[in-house]
This record gives C-alpha cells, structure tokens and sequence, in this order.
C-alpha cells in the first residue's frame, strides 16, 4: 500500500492522506516495501500518479517550505 500525504512537486500537504492499494504476492515485508516502492516510482515516472491524486481534495492549508532561489529567480 502507497501512502500520500504530501504533493512533492507543489508541496501541498492533504488533510486526509491518499491510499494505493499496491497488490503483492511476497510473503516477505521486505519484498513488498521493494514492490511497493518500485511501484510508487514507475506511476511518477509515468505521470500516472496525478490521475489517481484527487484533483479537488482539500488540503491541510499549509504548505512546506520552499527552498531559497539561489538563481535569482
């Protein structure tokens, strides 16, 4: 299962956290985490991500820190 609670690229925080139920046959936690994790990864790097986040969900009102622009930006 994929937990998200934090947008990492607008860095917007969810009041309820999204669930992903990631289906596993391991019989090892281990194995699953890496399943799970690989799972995670392949969904960003596809963009799928983004169709499974709640497109109106509220979220906590709070936002994490930015970083500093070191560009000038």
């Amino acid at each position: 299962m994929i937990l998200i609670s934090k947008r990492g690229d607008t860095q917007q925080v969810y009041t309820k956290p999204v669930l992903i139920e990631t289906p596993s046959s391991f019989k090892s936690v281990h194995a699953a985490l890496i399943e799970a994790s690989a799972y995670a990864q392949e969904l960003i790097y596809n963009g799928a991500i983004k169709a499974l986040l709640p497109a109106d969900a509220p979220l906590a009102g709070k936002e994490a820190p930015q970083p500093p622009d070191f560009v000038g930006n």
